[in-house]
């Protein structure tokens, strides 16, 4: 049984010839050409990236507030005296979760900054609230 040629001995291969290449040298050299006049996303709506940013703050302040107070039932139906430490340690858990994983996954990573705001904010209300 013959060995097969290895793939310095093997020739080049032909260039293709024919509409359909050409179709496709085409495409790719529109492909790395300038950038379209009326690119995507520019038709959207003026102001929807604000509202979006709030949008994302509001939920990661909500989520965390609601950690917080979903952690203080439950402790304080077994440790009434630990309530109020544990309302902050929620809130400090929630922020350190949200700077953690908002770096790590990629389709969270553009909000990261605005949902760290929104928990850093909810995290320094319960640590206010619980001992001031």
């Amino acid at each position: 049984m013959a060995k097969p040629a290895s793939e310095e001995t093997k020739p080049p291969k032909a260039k293709r010839k024919g509409a359909i290449a050409a179709s496709a040298r085409r495409r790719r050299a529109r492909r790395v050409s300038a950038p379209r006049a009326n690119p995507v996303g520019a038709g959207g709506a003026p102001g929807l990236d604000d509202v979006k940013t709030i949008g994302i703050g509001l939920g990661a302040y909500a989520g965390t507030r609601l950690l917080q107070r979903m952690a203080t039932v439950i402790v304080a139906k077994k440790r009434p005296r630990w309530k109020k430490h544990v309302h902050a340690l929620a809130g400090v858990v929630a922020l350190g979760a949200t700077w953690f994983v908002g770096r790590r996954i990629k389709a969270v990573a553009p909000y990261h900054e605005t949902a760290l705001i929104g928990s850093g904010i909810a995290a320094v209300q319960g640590l206010i609230t619980a001992y001031v």
